[in-house]
């Protein structure tokens, strides 16, 4: 019996968030016009090649302090294979 409500209540529930769906893409009705399109494109190509000085956008390089020493490459090892 609890199985067959947990079904319902499942397929109730699968239902619902169908039919919001659906409602919310009803209010995305309309046409956009080629201008309209151009301009919007414009506007995001114009943010994102924009110069910012924000330092949370644009992080500077960190100095370098010393070399790790923990890779074969770095302990001056060579590789055996040719």
């Amino acid at each position: 019996m609890t199985h067959g409500l947990l079904r319902l209540f499942t397929l109730f529930a699968i239902l619902l968030l169908g039919a919001a769906g659906v409602a919310a893409a009803q209010g995305c009705s309309g046409t956009i016009t080629a201008d309209e399109a151009m301009k919007a494109e414009l506007a995001r190509y114009a943010a994102q090649t924009a110069k910012t000085t924000s330092r949370t956008t644009t992080p500077r390089p960190r100095a370098m302090t010393r070399r790790s020493t923990s890779t074969p490459c770095a302990r001056g090892a060579r590789s055996t294979a040719r």
